[in-house]
């Protein structure tokens, strides 16, 4: 887990924040909101959102925002503003920095899971799965085009965030610095809810969209076995498909796991 800023830290960033009015990510569950600068304001603690969040009242949600191209969040709790036509999100007593990715340690593999154990996917050195801080002012540049790019992978009714670390591997193939083996893809983003994979057009002919399949994936001496449903299979290049799934049987404790590996963040 991180370390919380100190308390002269978090002023200063407080005070960075009220200054800078950055735009910022709203991140809730699997879906997220970007805000722009215009759109809130931020009072004795207290962020005020113009329009309502179509968000459950008292629900969790991750707050996101860039100063000096350092990425910083916390956590708060939906809440309505006093005349009820605004949204509030108080920041908490924690305030933490971009997570940085994990160096050493196991790095995970995605396998289907039958009899013939095969891996399917690896992440990147560059882009561990636990690096999954979402850059709001990218975000909001791109948004559009990442909203797209969420639906052609199958993501039709979820904001994915994920979509926008799907784009930054897709740029990263596509100028032929391809971290991609003969023997596995790479396994692009994976959590409790979804994930993704390059794979070679070949292999990927055997399934198809709405497929139903049982996975492995191996942290260490963690095996997490689970059902998903394919969601899409996108075409990369003429010998690249990225397999995209939605998580529809996990168990609990491995849930778990996952998102607290991934996130760095305690499980709700």
């Amino acid at each position: 887990m991180e370390t919380a800023l100190s308390r002269i830290e978090r002023e200063y960033v407080i005070k960075s924040l009220i200054e800078d009015n950055p735009e910022l990510l709203l991140v809730f569950g699997s879906a997220c909101l970007a805000i722009p600068s215009d759109d809130y304001r931020l009072q004795d603690d207290c962020l005020t959102i113009s329009n309502p969040l179509d968000v459950p009242l008292h629900s969790p949600v991750r707050v996101y925002f860039s100063h000096r191209q350092r990425g910083f969040y916390f956590d708060s709790v939906h809440t309505r503003g006093p005349i009820g036509t605004s949204s509030q999100l108080r920041i908490g007593e924690h305030m933490y920095k971009e997570p940085q990715a994990r160096s050493g340690g196991s790095v995970p593999v995605l396998y289907l899971d039958n009899p013939y154990g095969q891996a399917l996917a690896r992440p990147t050195e560059e882009f561990p799965l636990e690096h999954v801080f979402p850059d709001p002012t990218l975000y909001g540049e791109r948004r559009e085009h990442i909203e797209i790019l969420a639906d052609k992978l199958g993501f039709k009714d979820l904001r994915f965030h994920a979509a926008r670390i799907f784009e930054y591997v897709i740029q990263r193939l596509g100028t032929g610095e391809r971290p991609l083996s003969n023997q596995t893809g790479v396994l692009i983003f994976a959590d409790e809810n979804a994930f993704g994979f390059t794979i070679s057009k070949e292999a990927a002919r055997q399934w198809k969209e709405g497929d139903e399949l049982r996975f492995a994936l191996e942290y260490g001496n963690r095996r997490v076995r689970f059902s998903a449903v394919c969601a899409g299979l996108t075409s990369l290049d003429r010998l690249t498909t990225i397999f995209t799934a939605r998580v529809s049987d996990m168990q609990e404790e491995d849930r778990r796991f996952l998102h607290e590996r991934v996130y760095s963040s305690r499980y709700q």
